[in-house]
């Protein structure tokens, strides 16, 4: 018996319409520019971290991991990053830093959009609190996998 070949079809837009609303409707979500400036982030998101919409549209990515201050961690971001807009999709796990100032432990998905060019034009960050659930040692700064 000759193998069994899957061909998937692209979806349709309804089919993307609906997938954005179950995503919308279930996780954070965080649209970054190229250059890693927030520009926009639903309101599971913006209930995370305590910000409104106008108050996220002023950080970074940085801004929010507070990543300055930590030995290393601005080269690790720089690389990390770089990746992140040549097309790579990457998970981290990172502390994000609400209104409060207040660390939440967090699961980071970011994926690149790209334009009809394949320019990545927006990297969606989808974000999972997981400070109820996980155990972070001390000098955890992040893990990337």
């Amino acid at each position: 018996m000759p193998p069994i070949r899957l061909t998937l079809q692209p979806p349709n837009r309804a089919e993307y319409r609906g997938l954005m609303a179950a995503l919308d409707a279930a996780q954070c979500l965080i649209w970054f520019a190229p250059s890693g400036r927030i520009e926009a982030a639903n309101a599971n998101a913006q209930g995370l971290l305590d910000m409104p919409l106008e108050d996220l549209r002023t950080l970074s990515l940085t801004d929010l991991a507070n990543d300055g201050d930590k030995p290393g961690q601005a080269a690790y971001f720089r690389r990390h990053w770089a990746r992140v807009v040549a097309g790579q999709l990457r998970c981290e796990e990172r502390a994000l830093i609400d209104r409060h100032g207040d660390e939440i432990w967090c699961s980071l998905t970011y994926a690149p959009l790209r334009d009809d060019d394949g320019e990545v034009r927006l990297v969606c960050a989808l974000i999972i609190n997981m400070s109820r659930w996980s155990w972070r040692p001390p000098e955890a700064v992040g893990r990337v996998y």
